[in-house]
């Protein structure tokens, strides 16, 4: 997959121009080029749009008019891969070398966390400030860069060889591109493939209501609704053979593709809300558990959300969620580290809604 004229470019780059902005609502217009190839693109949850340009990475608050160069550069090599939190504060590399490297202030700083030898880094996943999936080049093991002796996900699958891209969404479902097609897992054991019909996916997406999206090779998009079991083309492939790099969606609707050769490209599509009527906790497991349990929620509308943990004698023991959410589906995770073990009750307070469930903890 990456061959040594692939390897090359990371040194190459093209003339800095900034071409004026062209832009038609439902095609994809030629937008700019900044001065490199655009390996890779992520959007935060402020639409922020971030780009890999050559050694390093840049960002554009204005819809792609302008870009920042961050403050990071691994020359010799290049960016490969990265990902951003959705509060716009963590970003995580992955580079050509194996080394991966994090910012914890919006890219102002960065630091060496990991490095895996030399081998690409094809894909990274923030989980959260302390957790980062990291997909290899030459074995299907993400690892946890807070300690990389330690496997955090392996996949046993022997179906899935290739990884090219990690995708989350707010359900709680982890999706894979591969080269033989798009998998889908909840803690990473079990997989199935979910996308019959669809071919060359490269890269993957979700949006704040937990639509898929997927990207191929050539910038041909496709938008799924129901976690990847149905699929619709929303975008056919760019004019020329154009070979894609980039791809990121933004919360305003945006979808930005970076090509090989021929700068940025950009559109805009109509976001799909969910069609939630009320609160609901809609499933919650392993339960019992031993060790880690995922609560599973849906919001109707824009909403301040809480969700706490009792014990049987009414004493809180957590509080997992205090912050505004817009609707959606959404999911919590709850590691009881230093609770016995026993039944848990949680609460989850949309607005003035309030609903409760029961877990059962096993040490």
């Amino acid at each position: 997959m990456h061959g040594q004229s692939e390897k090359c470019f990371k040194i190459l780059f093209l003339l800095f121009l900034l071409n004026k902005l062209s832009f038609s609502g439902d095609v994809f217009t030629y937008l700019s080029t900044y001065g490199s190839r655009s390996l890779y693109m992520k959007s935060a949850g402020d639409g922020t749009v971030y780009a890999q340009a050559g050694t390093g990475l840049i960002k554009s608050s204005d819809f792609g008019r302008t870009w920042i160069k961050l403050n990071l550069d691994v020359y010799p090599y290049f960016v490969n891969s990265f990902d951003i939190s959705s509060n716009n504060r963590i970003i995580c590399t992955g580079t050509s070398a194996g080394q991966v490297h994090v910012s914890y202030d919006s890219g102002n700083n960065f630091e060496l966390i990991g490095d895996f030898g030399r081998q690409f880094i094809d894909a990274v996943k923030v989980v959260n400030d302390n957790t980062f999936l990291v997909g290899l080049e030459y074995d299907q093991t993400f690892c946890n860069t807070n300690n990389c002796d330690v496997k955090v996900m392996t996949i046993q699958d022997t179906l899935i060889k290739g990884v090219t891209d990690i995708a989350t969404d707010n359900s709680g479902f982890i999706y894979l591109s591969t080269f033989d097609g798009i998998f889908r897992s909840t803690f990473g054991q079990h997989w199935s493939a979910i996308t019959e019909g669809l071919f060359d996916i490269k890269l993957l997406r979700t949006d704040q209501y937990s639509n898929l999206y997927a990207a191929t090779y050539h910038g041909a998009i496709y938008s799924s609704v129901d976690h990847g079991m149905n699929w619709e083309m929303i975008s056919e492939s760019l004019p020329n053979n154009t070979f894609i790099w980039g791809f990121t969606i933004t919360s305003d609707g945006y979808l930005f593709l970076g090509s090989q050769d021929k700068g940025l490209y950009r559109k805009s599509i109509d976001l799909k809300t969910p069609e939630i009527t009320a609160v609901s906790i809609s499933r919650n497991f392993p339960n019992p558990f031993n060790n880690l349990t995922r609560i599973l929620y849906d919001v109707p509308e824009y909403s301040f959300v809480e969700v706490k943990i009792f014990n049987l004698l009414g004493k809180k023991v957590a509080s997992l969620i205090s912050e505004c959410k817009a609707a959606g589906e959404y999911f919590v995770e709850w590691q009881p580290i230093y609770c016995s073990s026993g039944v848990y009750f949680y609460t989850i307070q949309v607005g003035s809604k309030v609903q409760t469930g029961k877990k059962v903890f096993l040490k």
